[in-house]
């Protein structure tokens, strides 16, 4: 079974157009659960891939259930940014200032079902950076000039599900911390059926070190309405403000299970 929709970045970062590609590697059944649970209640083990328009750049994540109690998740994401300014300076040369940078985003969680309602999981979380700075002067190269930054963090999460007869509760939480940068999530779901649910979320990062500090604060609100075992639409509004500015997002998805 696979399924196929609009990105959905639960509002954790900036804007995205797009579509996301899901694989499950065995049926999810339809039964009386919330058709967004089918999957994690019955520990199907799933791939997906995100293409965002913006940038042309894929994302690729999955889960493996290897057993009743264990489960391990990955996401790797990959960003290539590209800057060229050109001018001519007071002496007629023509100049072009170059900046080149290669961004990886890795997780890797390794999980533990404690019983039917509460997950536990333990990882890391990974931001890798190489950036090239170059100056060019009528085709010569004057300088040149490369960087690379790494920076990881330990990473903590939590799950609890409770549903009956269709309603209940989901909550998804995490927090990743390291000497310099801290990041917790909070997403809670509300199902009011089978077919429907209310979702809202908290995230707050807070990044300082010797020369800068940025912070991020986003709260998000979303309704969750399954047409069918097949179809399904999502939408939402958000509230985000990163170091003192402040700014809204309107969300919407669209999935089709097939």
């Amino acid at each position: 079974m696979a399924s196929l929709s609009f990105i959905d970045g639960d509002w954790s970062e900036f804007p995205i157009v797009g579509a996301r590609y899901k694989y499950y590697f065995s049926p999810v059944a339809d039964n009386e659960q919330p058709y967004d649970l089918q999957s994690h209640l019955g520990r199907n083990s799933w791939l997906k891939v995100d293409l965002n328009a913006l940038n042309s750049n894929p994302n690729l994540a999955g889960k493996l259930y290897f057993s009743q109690r264990w489960s391990l998740e990955a996401d790797f994401s990959y960003q290539h940014k590209t800057h060229k300014d050109s001018y001519t300076d007071r002496n007629g040369a023509l100049k072009t200032s170059k900046y080149e940078e290669d961004e990886l985003l890795t997780d890797l969680v390794l999980n533990y079902a404690v019983n039917q309602q509460l997950t536990l999981g333990i990882g890391i979380h990974n931001y890798s950076e190489n950036s090239e700075y170059t100056d060019i002067i009528d085709d010569y190269v004057e300088s040149n000039n490369s960087q690379y930054d790494s920076d990881t963090l330990i990473a903590i999460k939590a799950r609890y599900t409770s549903i009956n007869g269709g309603k209940g509760l989901d909550i998804a939480s995490s927090i990743s911390h390291n000497e310099e940068r801290i990041t917790a999530k909070v997403f809670t779901t509300f199902y009011i059926a089978k077919h429907n649910a209310y979702k809202a979320g908290v995230v707050y990062s807070d990044f300082s070190d010797d020369w800068n500090n940025e912070t991020l604060l986003t709260i998000s609100l979303a309704h969750h309405y399954w047409f069918s075992h097949t179809t399904a639409i999502k939408y939402g509004i958000s509230w985000i403000r990163v170091d003192g500015n402040n700014f809204g997002l309107l969300d919407i998805n669209g999935t089709w299970r097939f």
